[in-house]
């Protein structure tokens, strides 16, 4: 038995499609951060309204969740065009 493999030129394409094509791109991508205090686990099924084994940490002093943009994938992997930074204001869990 062959396991089922994707070639790099089929992930960066797949990447491309995901994040840049402008008919199939989902838009308006954020940075968000995890508290560790109480954290137990992601679930694959987790969505910003149920996440029950998490919560959102909110000690930045930015205005809202940093925003990333992606730029054209290459040894399958994708980056953002700018540091997602975000200026912590109060002491999280570690």
């Amino acid at each position: 038995r062959l396991k089922n493999g994707v070639t790099d030129a089929g992930i960066n394409l797949a990447l491309d499609i995901l994040f840049l094509d402008s008919q199939a791109a989902i838009t308006g991508w954020v940075i968000g951060l995890i508290d560790s205090s109480g954290f137990t686990a992601v679930d694959p099924s987790d969505t910003m309204a149920s996440h029950t084994g998490w919560t959102e940490f909110q000690q930045y002093s930015e205005a809202n969740r940093v925003t990333w943009g992606p730029v054209a994938a290459a040894s399958k992997a994708i980056s953002n065009t700018t540091p997602a930074a975000f200026n912590i204001n109060a002491g999280g869990a570690e």
